[in-house]
């Protein structure tokens, strides 16, 4: 596939295109250097790219402290799964902090939205915690997502023949 070359810094990116999504499927350490916004509609390309039903940017809601809603069905097309998800561009490794805020803000809204689970998407990944392995983390709802994660989706993106997968945000 042809690299294209982006006309304008990364960081003063105000939004995703194709354009975008084309020169980080080739350049994934690119990812780091868009704004925080950007990093969080990325994501969310990503996620109704894979096939997500429901995808939404929340992040700059007063009523939700998730950055993107992801739905999905079960198999029956009715049953809708929630998922609150957190992006974190940082470089260092997120830690237990981080993980009990998020998991407290997806229980505390779960009745107002439907969670079922939360994700954080960390650049950086996940410090090793002493008072919980991951396998108790996912247990109560929560997984870490890392570059890797992240890279791999970038690996796996088609773009929509009509652009993006998201509405015109």
């Amino acid at each position: 596939a042809p690299r294209i070359s982006m006309s304008q810094p990364l960081a003063s990116i105000k939004s995703v295109s194709p354009g975008l999504m084309l020169h980080l499927k080739h350049e994934h350490d690119d990812i780091s250097k868009v704004p925080a916004r950007v990093f969080e509609e990325i994501i969310a390309e990503l996620l109704a790219g894979m096939g997500c039903k429901e995808v939404k940017l929340v992040g700059r809601s007063y009523e939700t402290s998730a950055d993107i809603l992801a739905g999905h069905f079960l198999p029956d097309g009715v049953t809708p799964i929630r998922v609150f998800i957190e992006a974190k561009r940082w470089k260092d490794r997120i830690g237990v902090e981080v993980f009990n805020q998020v998991l407290g803000a997806m229980v505390s809204e779960r009745e107002r939205f439907g969670w079922h689970q939360a994700w954080i998407m960390a650049l950086g990944g996940a410090s090793d915690t002493k008072k919980f392995k991951r396998e108790e983390w996912r247990a109560k709802g929560l997984e870490v997502k890392d570059k890797r994660d992240l890279f791999s989706w970038l690996d796996g993106y088609q773009p929509n023949s009509k652009g993006l997968w998201l509405p015109t945000i």
